[in-house]
């Protein structure tokens, strides 16, 4: 009997080395995760804060040739959508009534990052103004931002007011 005790305390020093070494390698990949989605979301909050700008502040003759700019910012995916929604809501107002729009970031936080994707709230203030009030209208505002990373740059996926 003792020979096969024997075997049973080693098997069981084994598994109980093995079981340490696997939770060690499992904490070890999340940790290591969690600091590549803080990363992500750090690097993704400066395109945000950087971005939101460039897209939403204009003037009425500027703003056709900021499409094509801007476009460099957008995903393939969303670059088509903020086109046309520039070029059927934004551009016809701004030319009828000769709007200059300007944001200002104030604040971010990031909603959820993993490596290759990113949620970012922007928090901002937009001063709009037209030829009938040239002092503008100021106004906060909140944006939920979505980044996907390409080619070592995050780009814009998706803009939208929240």
């Amino acid at each position: 009997m003792k020979p096969r005790l024997a075997l049973v305390v080693r098997l069981l020093v084994v598994a109980v080395i093995v079981a340490g070494v696997a939770g060690f390698l499992v904490m070890r990949s999340q940790t290591h995760r969690l600091a590549a989605g803080e990363d992500a979301g750090q690097a993704a909050t400066r395109t945000a804060r950087a971005t939101a700008p460039k897209m939403l502040s204009y003037t009425a003759g500027t703003l056709a040739d900021q499409l094509k700019t801007n476009r460099k910012l957008l995903t393939t995916d969303y670059a088509p959508k903020y086109e046309a929604m520039v070029k059927s809501r934004v551009l016809p107002t701004a030319t009828k009534f000769g709007v200059a729009s300007t944001l200002t970031v104030v604040s971010t936080a990031v909603v959820s990052a993993t490596p290759t994707r990113a949620v970012v709230l922007v928090f901002a203030n937009q001063t709009t103004r037209t030829r009938a009030q040239p002092q503008g209208i100021a106004q906060g505002t909140r944006l939920q931002v979505t980044l996907q990373r390409h080619g070592g740059e995050w780009l814009v996926d998706d803009m939208r007011p929240v």
